[in-house]
């Protein structure tokens, strides 16, 4: 399972999927009404400046760059120091 989530992309979409479908399980308030409607973009009376078309698209963005950064900058790091480690252990 694991394996096949080795692009930031395919991590990206999964996390997207979970999040997403939590954010509509739990209904906040600030994106739905009483009758469980999605609220409508503006900001009179009932409405809300934090649709969750916005929401959504934020939380998808943010995935992508913290998955992104993760694959590409962290991982690396971390097998490189791994891997010293694993040198300094052979020299003893």
């Amino acid at each position: 399972m694991l394996e096949s989530l080795n692009s930031p992309i395919k991590i990206a979409i999964t996390v997207y999927l979970f999040a997403f479908a939590l954010l509509y399980i739990l209904k906040p308030k600030l994106m739905f009404t009483k009758k469980e409607n999605i609220r409508e973009f503006g900001t009179s009376k009932n409405k809300t400046i934090l649709p969750i078309w916005l929401v959504s698209a934020i939380i998808g963005i943010l995935v992508y760059i913290v998955s992104a950064l993760v694959m590409n900058l962290l991982r690396p790091l971390y097998n490189k120091i791994l891997s010293q480690q694993l040198i300094d252990m052979d020299c003893d």
